[in-house]
């Protein structure tokens, strides 16, 4: 899934999700599946609380491997990148900077890492760092605030759109490896790579506010076709996408709809949804990208947002068979990074806890020292 702060974290931070029919069957008769028995056959594992005298300087962004994950520690005006080994407690420094890491994302492989930090006022830094912190790449762009989008197919290039200070707006390609950066033309700022040289986005009629529009996708040569219409959500994988639209079955639910990148239909699922005034509310949720697996949180039941207090179900959607399974209950929607076999996911706020799926429990990643 993506690791914006600031501006991009509060564009994704709103709507909705949650149960079946289709291809899916109500809550109450989902049996457990067995033909992914991943989830039972891993090792256990073993998580030793990282040790902190102040939580709140404590950022956890991703995984790198199933056994370690990736935190930012801000402390004494600088910022300092860490590689932290869950059953040891070890903890390996990656990069140090003055001042604070707007951005840190992992990469699609799970080999790079992505971190954006400033030491000039509207200006940007963008740096690429391998496994030890070595940094591989590096570019710094005049701007107010910057979005990125890593291609999952091909991880040496990254959209990248930088905003000035009236929000207009320039993006580029940036290629990591061959070291350039290219300007490219595209109607709007927050499009992400369909493909290895595609880009979707949902086309917005300003002038006549709508909650869906249709998904488009532009190609390296200009042309524009689109993938789907009456869209309210939509985000890409590389190998594939989803929508969200209002279902046809009830007002209470919303379809979600899965595509193969060049716009063939994997398969749907009908779930409840919440409304949060004129919107709908957008569950957290993460790819298993090694499994075409999604997962997402669901409410029980549809209704208005800030009434709900019937807690959330994890669930796992399998691109490849269609079939939908119950991974957790009675959670509450809050972000989520899970590890690259979906064992394990980092959940909170701040991502401060773990989720074992296996062992049907969630335990701290931090203890706070008094």
């Amino acid at each position: 899934m993506h690791k914006l702060i600031g501006l991009i974290a509060a564009l994704f931070l709103f709507l909705t999700a949650c149960e079946d029919s289709n291809s899916v069957k109500p809550i109450s008769e989902v049996p457990p599946t067995t033909n992914d028995t991943a989830q039972n056959s891993v090792d256990k594992l073993v998580v030793t609380p990282l040790t902190v005298q102040n939580r709140d300087q404590i950022q956890f962004v991703d995984w790198f491997s199933n056994e370690d994950v990736i935190y930012i520690e801000h402390k004494n005006q600088e910022s300092t990148i860490f590689k932290y080994h869950l059953p040891s407690g070890e903890k390996t420094p990656l990069f140090v900077t003055p001042g604070f890491v707007q951005l840190a994302e992992v990469s699609p492989e799970r080999d790079q890492l992505l971190i954006q930090y400033s030491s000039k006022e509207n200006e940007a830094t963008l740096a690429v760092l391998d496994e030890q912190g070595k940094v591989n790449a590096t570019v710094t762009i005049p701007s107010v605030e910057v979005y990125t989008n890593w291609n999952r197919t091909n991880q040496a290039k990254l959209l990248v759109t930088a905003f000035s200070e009236d929000w207009s707006y320039q993006s580029y390609i940036w290629d990591t490896e061959a070291m350039q950066l290219e300007t490219v033309e595209l109607n709007h700022p927050f499009a992400e790579w369909g493909g290895s040289s595609t880009f979707h986005y949902i086309e917005w009629d300003e002038s006549q506010p709508s909650l869906l529009a249709p998904l488009k996708q532009i190609d390296s040569s200009g042309k524009i076709s689109t993938l789907a219409e009456d869209v309210y959500y939509a985000k890409s994988f590389g190998e594939w996408f989803f929508t969200l639209s209002p279902s046809e079955l009830s007002e209470d639910k919303g379809t979600y709809q899965f595509y193969s990148s060049n716009g063939n239909q994997l398969g749907q699922m009908d779930v409840f949804h919440l409304n949060s005034y004129s919107e709908w509310l957008i569950p957290f949720y993460d790819d298993i990208n090694k499994q075409n697996e999604f997962f997402f949180f669901q409410p029980v039941e549809g209704g208005q947002a800030d009434l709900y207090n019937k807690g959330f179900i994890l669930t796992s959607y399998q691109l490849n068979t269609g079939e939908s399974k119950i991974l957790m209950e009675g959670l509450e929607n809050l972000p989520i990074e899970c590890s690259p076999n979906g064992s394990y996911c980092m959940y909170g706020y701040q991502l401060e806890n773990i989720l074992l799926i296996s062992e049907q429990k969630m335990v701290p990643l931090i203890k706070e020292e008094n």
